[in-house]
């Protein structure tokens, strides 16, 4: 009787080890697809100002880079941006300035940087 009840409980955490076990591959899936999801301008901007990952298109050739949004250009920097009171898209020139970048066509969130594992 006791050997019963041991050996159930035995199946049970069994089987929910491999429900979690699929669970967790599920979840790690899903991250996988936020990570490379682009998001198109024309569609939706970014909820908070910060660095994206985007895709800049030229006139024969799109190219991914790093660059900053903003939800206020003007609060970047009065003087370069002191007609743009609105969202936008930007870049720093050591030599110029800040200077707005119209040709970005998607975006996604930074990933994760890397980490070591410490053993």
């Amino acid at each position: 009787m006791i050997l019963d009840g041991v050996i159930n409980r035995c199946v049970k955490c069994a089987n929910e080890y491999e429900q979690l076990i699929e669970l967790a591959r599920k979840i790690e899936v899903l991250k996988q697809e936020q990570k490379t999801e682009w998001i198109p301008v024309s569609e939706r901007l970014p909820d908070k100002g910060g660095q994206y990952l985007v895709t800049l298109h030229f006139s024969t050739h799109d190219v991914i880079d790093v660059i900053s949004y903003a939800r206020n250009l003007y609060l970047v920097d009065e003087y370069d941006f002191s007609d743009k009171k609105r969202p936008g898209w930007f870049d720093y020139d050591s030599e110029y300035g800040y200077y707005e970048r119209g040709d970005v066509i998607a975006w996604q969130p930074l990933p994760e940087p890397y980490k070591v594992e410490m053993e």
